[in-house]
């Protein structure tokens, strides 16, 4: 018995075709780089034409293109497979794009190591270090990190914080007094006349104290904040570093142009020449610019910044404070196995909030958890977006986290953006078959129908009669698809008869095989007759929908508009209604999702939960026409 499947005969012609499109968008990519990359104005984060394809030529993104803005909430949702993780790490630095541009808060992104791009990753799996506590998991990030740090004054900024450090000290001591104090009193209450005045004096004490504290803090910062101008070695040194690269790749390049000028049957000559000669010019641009850089610097004071490790203090402050925010202050000493899952997902949280940075990367961070603390945790999250105002981009295979947490969804399938919208657009108007199936809960019903002239024929005894809105629609959109489509045919057909052309010049010699040649490649004009007869197979379809104006079409129904005709309002616009029995009801408490067939379909109806509905029982629906939408069987797209 074989243990892998015999490819058939397509399979290999795409696997091929596939491999070609790998060698290609690298070599598109190499010359691509070269040219000079501008952010998209208004977007925090810019994916552009973004690709994946991996080693074995699977590709696993296809030209994803999205503007992010800053401190929107992103969802990437979709099935297992579908691409959203891969993105996310690409967009994280774990995974190098193929193909495409990214950009960071105005930064090309593409080649930056992932610790200089300014994010934050929250993983499917808490990944807490089971020997830390709480807060040297949520610390262990800024102890072991140098971070950007002016140039201050330090013998100033010591003295500061030893007063800020001594009234800390003396404030709880008076705090610690007054607290035992009203211990006292708690325990006797005969004693209070007599730690009356006590009472008083430490409370005007803390007063005094807290108001000194709040001033000596003031001036700390203000020390923290004030750079002192100074001579900046590093910078001078890493400029001497640069001078001496550039100096070494001139000489390089005069000494090739001087080989080359030498050289008189040399193709092409005059085309290196005028290379060398630019990359000369930029080379001699760079050591003038360097060298006066250089000058500036050691002629004068500047601004420093210097890459060091945060104080204890400074990283004690940090975690507190996303402790606070979580929650955690109470759980900081424990170790994550006496957590609950919740509580470690808090902890991951609080990990990525200490880093202060500008995007949030979320990886399904809530698929560990039961159904209830999902619940609870989606609206944590949601929470501590809209307080701290962080760019989020969030990953997720469950449509109601989508849902319930973006501000826009991204829907993906297979690699491929299927739609990107805001919750209500995604639910309203999907553009597909596979958004409106996938997005909504029960899925949106779609089954097939009968198309003759405006009408739908449901099943035998049920045929609903069309608006003008939708009959139009429905005409339009198959002369869309005509025109598209012969395009692409025409398209297709230029690159199959140059092929043939070229394969017959070979034949009587008129022209040189060139290998590199795409109309030399037997497999690439294999796959287009594939894609020829694809085209060609849709195009007699729509032909004959367009002249018969009859023709398979499906019909798709969230469940909530079917309505039973007894709960039926002002609001809602039925159309003929039908008799059907129940085939299952569920009960939900509040509603049914009552299951009932339909000719030949079985569909879903939400009914309130009220009455006391059986399986047997009879009931009269109707559908909402202000919510029917017809889909084309073909393409799987919205019609309207």
């Amino acid at each position: 018995m074989a243990l892998f499947k015999k490819l058939t005969k397509e399979e290999k012609i795409q696997a091929k075709e596939r491999e070609r499109i790998h060698k290609e968008v690298i070599k598109a990519e190499n010359e691509y780089r070269k040219e000079d990359k501008i952010p998209h104005e208004g977007a925090f984060v810019t994916l552009e034409h973004i690709n994946k394809i991996y080693d074995n030529h699977v590709q696993a993104v296809y030209d994803f293109n999205l503007d992010i803005k800053p401190r929107e909430f992103i969802v990437f949702v979709g099935p297992s497979g579908c691409g959203k993780s891969t993105t996310l790490r690409m967009i994280a630095g774990l995974e190098n794009i193929t193909y495409g541009n990214l950009f960071i808060n105005g930064i090309y992104s593409n080649d930056l190591e992932p610790k200089d791009r300014d994010i934050a990753m929250v993983f499917q799996s808490y990944a807490l270090y089971p020997h830390m506590s709480v807060f040297d998991n949520m610390a262990f990030g800024l102890k072991i990190r140098k971070h950007k740090t002016l140039h201050v004054d330090n013998k100033l900024l010591k003295e500061k914080l030893k007063v800020v450090i001594s009234l800390e000290k003396e404030l709880a001591k008076k705090e610690s007094e007054l607290k035992e104090v009203e211990l006292k009193i708690k325990r006797d209450s005969s004693l209070q006349t007599v730690f009356d005045g006590k009472i008083s004096l430490l409370n005007n004490e803390i007063c005094e104290l807290k108001d000194k504290l709040k001033i000596a803090n003031e001036e700390y910062i203000n020390v923290k904040t004030t750079p002192v101008l100074t001579k900046d070695t590093d910078k001078i040194r890493r400029l001497n570093n640069d001078l001496k690269f550039y100096k070494k790749s001139l000489a390089k390049l005069e000494k090739q142009l001087s080989k080359i000028e030498l050289k008189s049957n040399l193709d092409s000559k005059e085309v290196l020449i005028d290379e060398l000669k630019k990359n000369i010019s930029l080379a001699k641009e760079n050591i003038e610019r360097t060298e006066k850089e250089i000058e500036y610097l050691e002629n004068n004071d500047v601004v420093v910044y210097k890459y060091k490790h945060l104080t204890k203090r400074e990283v004690r402050e940090q975690v507190v404070n996303a402790a606070k925010i979580l929650d955690l202050v109470d759980y900081l000493d424990r170790k994550p196995s006496a957590l609950s899952g919740g509580q470690c997902q808090r902890v991951a949280l609080g990990r990525a909030i200490v880093r202060n940075s500008k995007l949030f990367l979320m990886d399904e961070p809530l698929s560990n958890l039961d159904a209830k603390l999902r619940v609870q945790m989606r609206s944590e999250i949601v929470k501590l977006h809209n307080q701290l105002q962080t760019t989020t981009i969030y990953v997720t295979h469950d449509q109601t986290e989508a849902m319930t947490m973006a501000s826009r969804i991204v829907v993906m399938s297979k690699g491929y953006i299927q739609q990107i919208g805001t919750p209500k657009e995604i639910y309203n108007h999907p553009a597909n078959i596979f958004v409106a199936s996938f997005i909504g809960s029960p899925a949106m019903n779609i089954f097939d129908c009968e198309y003759d002239n405006g009408k739908l024929h449901v099943s035998d005894d049920f045929i609903i009669e069309l608006p003008s809105s939708f009959v139009e629609a429905h005409d339009l959109f198959i002369k869309d698809q005509i025109v598209t489509l012969e395009t692409k045919k025409e398209q297709l057909s230029k690159e199959i008869d140059g092929y043939l052309k070229y394969q017959e010049q070979l034949a009587n010699k008129e022209v040189k095989k060139v290998k590199s040649n795409i109309l030399n490649n037997k497999d690439h004009y294999e796959y287009n007759k594939l894609e020829l007869q694809s085209i060609e197979n849709k195009l007699v379809k729509y032909y004959e929908y367009s002249k018969t104006n009859k023709h398979n079409i499906k019909l798709g129904i969230r469940p909530e508009d079917i309505v039973r005709l007894e709960d039926r309002t002002a609001k809602h616009n039925l159309g003929k209604s039908f008799i059907s029995s129940v085939i299952v009801p569920e009960l939900l408490g509040h509603e049914y999702y009552v299951h009932f067939n339909l000719g030949d379909h079985e569909l879903i109806s939400k009914i309130q939960g009220n009455d006391n509905i059986q399986i047997g029982d009879k009931l009269e629906l109707a559908f909402n026409m202000d919510f029917l939408h017809l889909f084309d069987d073909v393409s799987t797209k919205l019609i309207k």
